[in-house]
């Protein structure tokens, strides 16, 4: 009896963990995206000064850095050429 309620206690253990560890994969997906799209957004308003394109860093900028992440920061940089 006592061997069914271990395991029961090790599954229960094994699905909480389960439970717990899919939200935080999410949430390391979201900081790494907001990072290297702020590290873009950062790295073409440094560098961009040698190649004659200039992004100014404002709230709209750096939120579509943070939400799109790479490509949003690209995308901005695309614009500022256009225009």
């Amino acid at each position: 009896m006592i061997e069914y309620i271990v395991a029961l206690g090790i599954l229960l253990t094994l699905f909480l963990c389960c439970i717990i560890i899919r939200p935080l994969r999410r949430i390391r997906g979201l900081m790494i995206k907001t990072a290297s799209g702020l590290t873009v957004l950062l790295a073409i308003t440094v560098f961009g000064g040698f190649f004659g394109v200039s992004v100014g860093v404002n709230l709209f900028t750096a939120s579509a850095a943070v939400l799109l992440g790479v490509p949003g920061a690209v995308g901005i940089l695309a614009v500022s050429m256009l225009l």
